[in-house]
Formats: C-alpha cells, sequence, structure tokens
C-alpha cells in the first residue's frame, strides 16, 4: 500500500469568497471589518487599472474570530478561565 500524507496549506491572503466558504464571512461583512480597522486587505492591480483583486488576511479574521469567541465565553466560563491565572 501506498500511504501519502496530505499536507493542508493555508494560504495568508484569500479572496471573499475563499474566506466566505471557509469561514462564513460574506463579502459585505469582510467589507466592514476592513473600514472599522479590524481586518487587513489589499487590493491587487496593474498600473493604470482602476478594478482588481480583494485580498483579506486570513490570520487577521481568524484572530477576530478568536477574540469573538473569547468575549462571548459567559461570566462563568469567564470566572473558571480567570481563576485559573
Amino acid at each position: 500500500m501506498n500511504d501519502t500524507t496530505h499536507t493542508k496549506t493555508t494560504a495568508e491572503w484569500a479572496k471573499a469568497k475563499l474566506i466566505r466558504e471557509t469561514h462564513g464571512i460574506t463579502a459585505p461583512q469582510l467589507r466592514r471589518y476592513a473600514e472599522d480597522g479590524l481586518i487587513r486587505t489589499s487590493n491587487i492591480r496593474r498600473p493604470g487599472q482602476t478594478r482588481g483583486i480583494r485580498l483579506f488576511n486570513v490570520a487577521d479574521i481568524e484572530s477576530l474570530i478568536a477574540a469573538s469567541v473569547e468575549n462571548h465565553a459567559g461570566p462563568r466560563k469567564l470566572q473558571r478561565s480567570l481563576s485559573g491565572i
């Protein structure tokens, strides 16, 4: 038998469509997060072009999700985690 190992690579930057598929966050919501300064975004385009490819930083999105989970842990869970400090 041939045992192959598949490694999952994670992109540092991704289009809104991929982020929608992997994280469930829509393009309008991504733009709002970017406008609020919560995530980084980049518009790749050639000189002279008005349109380009909008990319979003995946690490920023995952940090935002993690922070949201931590902030909504609830008082009992938060109290238990703080008592262990």
